[in-house]
């Protein structure tokens, strides 16, 4: 295997999405030189089929980002990989536990983490399970190496978005606005009513919630929710929607807000109205 694709995290020098970076010292690979602090994206690939994973890790490497791979679950727990990564690529199927595990594992560690779920398998439920568990994409095998390098490139940048927002030390004006009944922080990603009950949302239903709420009076499509929330790569079922904003409306309703917030316009889509 070539030596770029067996060296440890943060080893090879980076020229992704613009960002500045210095190298850093690589001693595993048995390197020596200048300490090296490094500022881009790293990846790290969970994949149990070694072909398959090389694919990928040669993919990646393509575009000057980092990488770390991992066979099995067992691995990627063994070390500080959660943490430090800032995008996964996680396959569903491994021989020794399920990839949703891990996606359970990013968002409670690495929270900012952007994740790509990789799966042969084609079933809306695993899919839909996928986004409620926080994935940014979903890509089923077999796919083109050029297609899942643009979901990369795509999930990175609004992985920095997101980022860059969290290091804010304190809410702005901005960040934090009340429609029907509701106060957002776009900031913290919370949403809470008016009497400060925080409503229990999970990452897909806070990012349709406030797709919504930020275009407040205007009907959108269930194809233009998911490009405001996942891209406009990501090929959504339409039963994906109606089944967030039902479960959306019925955490609503329990925190008594008018889950006729959300109106569903026939044939079309939902608007989320402006009124109190």
């Amino acid at each position: 295997m070539p030596p770029h694709l067996t060296q440890p995290f943060f080893s090879t020098r980076l020229r992704p999405l613009g960002l500045e970076y210095q190298t850093f010292r690589n001693d595993d690979a048995g390197h020596t030189g200048e300490s090296k602090l490094l500022t881009s994206s790293s990846v790290v690939i969970l994949e149990d089929d070694a072909d398959v994973r090389t694919v990928i890790e040669r993919a990646i490497a393509s575009e000057g980002y980092p990488s770390k791979s991992f066979g099995t679950l067992g691995a990627l727990f063994a070390g500080d990989a959660l943490t430090r990564a800032d995008c996964f690529l996680v396959d569903i199927t491994l021989p020794d536990g399920s990839g949703f595990d891990v996606l359970r594992a990013i968002r409670s560690k690495n929270p900012g983490a952007g994740i790509i779920v990789l799966s042969g398998r084609t079933d809306e439920i695993d899919t839909v399970l996928g986004l409620e568990l926080g994935a940014d994409d979903y890509v089923c095998k077999p796919f083109r190496a050029r297609e899942l390098r643009a979901r990369v490139k795509a999930v990175l940048r609004r992985t920095a978005d997101r980022k860059f927002a969290q290091k804010a030390a304190q809410d702005s004006p901005a960040d934090v606005f009340e429609i029907s009944g509701l106060r957002f922080n776009r900031r913290a990603r919370w949403v809470r009513t008016l009497q400060e009950v925080k409503i229990p949302l999970t990452t897909l239903e806070y990012d349709v919630l406030l797709a919504l709420a930020t275009q407040p009076d205007t009907v959108l499509s269930r194809d233009q929710i998911m490009d405001r929330v996942r891209g406009p790569d990501w090929a959504a079922f339409d039963r994906t929607v109606d089944g967030v904003i039902s479960r959306i409306r019925s955490k609503l309703e329990k925190a008594d807000v008018s889950h006729g917030a959300i109106k569903t316009i026939r044939n079309v889509g939902y608007v989320f109205t402006s009124e109190t």
